[in-house]
């Protein structure tokens, strides 16, 4: 099963990841932890707009709507940037 968590490990081992700044990566790292907190054991197939919605009112509610921004763009390109750089086939499970 790829689960969100495998998505972020594998993109972190990429070329396109090796490529970002430094201060890139650590904007990114420090929303991919909410992110695990959150769905990272889930396939992201299971992860229902719904769902992202909710969380996105809590993360509005409890922290701000600039980190809600943030943190749920970065999710958003998860899955995006992860299927132009693994092999075919990979995320077919």
């Amino acid at each position: 099963m790829v689960s969100g968590t495998w998505l972020i490990r594998q993109w972190q081992a990429s070329p396109g990841w090796a490529a970002l700044a430094n201060d890139t990566k650590q904007s990114y790292s420090m929303s991919f932890k909410a992110i695990e907190a959150w769905c990272g054991k889930y396939p992201p197939r299971a992860v229902t707009r719904k769902a992202i919605k909710a969380w996105q009112r809590s993360l509005i509610e409890n922290r701000s709507q600039a980190i809600a921004n943030i943190v749920l763009t970065r999710l958003h390109r998860i899955p995006l940037t992860i299927d132009t750089q693994l092999p075919v086939g990979v995320l077919s499970s």
